[in-house]
């Protein structure tokens, strides 16, 4: 209400309390009291709730929103409602594939959000993965079991582990996270002399089964998925010249 509408006012059909310009003292004073009370109520509760998460936490569940590869879980037993993260069966197992996938270092985080895309693996809302969420997803130590809540780090989440402790590790040498990953130089004989006729960016050779094979590295948005072998690139060469 305000002095210019002095005809505004508020009513509090169970407390028969009217409020406005003209209310009287002890009316104010029941007012105030009420609006304390209320506060005190919604302080308390949210108190409670935090208190009911960091217990959660302690025994090891996560009191959050489950994070992809994972579903939140409800149901009730003995008429208590129980909530649990559970595996998400369709994106679960692709999770894993994400991590040996990048361990290999043959893969940018663009090009694995392509592939793992097209191997299923969407976000909730059904969208490909960009390279910023797929590189906090390789850093989410939730896929060993660990998790943050509340400023504190917990290791003994009971939720299902999509990855083993050594291939996060590596994962993470190969991000950069705990130092740089130790890589093998290779004297490829066409490095640097032959470009992607796609987007124009080098083509890089890689060891495979012995054999040396050229291919994009993709530093730019590029659909070329062949490999060359390097006797092939020669046998080409040769005739040119």
């Amino acid at each position: 209400w305000c002095k210019q509408h002095p005809e505004n006012q508020v009513v509090f059909v169970k407390r028969n309390l009217t409020i406005h310009n003209k209310s009287f003292a002890h009316e104010k004073f029941q007012y105030g009291i009420d609006t304390l009370m209320a506060e005190h109520y919604s302080n308390n509760l949210s108190d409670e709730v935090t208190k009911g998460m960091k217990e959660k936490a302690e025994r090891g569940q996560y009191p959050g929103r489950a994070k992809l590869g994972y579903l939140n879980h409800k149901e009730f037993i003995n008429n208590v409602d129980v909530r649990a993260i559970v595996i998400d069966p369709v994106r679960f197992p692709l999770i894993e594939k994400c991590f040996r996938y990048y361990a290999t270092g043959n893969f940018s985080l663009w090009t694995l959000a392509q592939k793992i895309y097209e191997e299923g693996l969407t976000t909730s809302s059904g969208k490909k993965l960009s390279t910023s969420t797929m590189a906090e997803l390789l850093k989410e130590e939730f896929y060993i079991s660990h998790f943050n809540w509340g400023g504190k780090k917990y290791r003994n989440g009971i939720h299902p582990k999509a990855v083993s402790r050594e291939l996060f590790d590596l994962v993470q040498i190969q991000l950069g996270v705990k130092g740089k990953g130790k890589f093998k130089r290779h004297a490829f004989t066409y490095k640097g002399l032959i470009r992607c006729g796609e987007c124009g960016y080098a083509v890089t050779g890689t060891i495979q089964k012995q054999y040396i094979y050229y291919g994009c590295n993709h530093y730019k948005p590029c659909f070329q998925k062949r490999y060359i072998r390097e006797e092939d690139i020669t046998e080409q060469v040769s005739e040119m010249l």
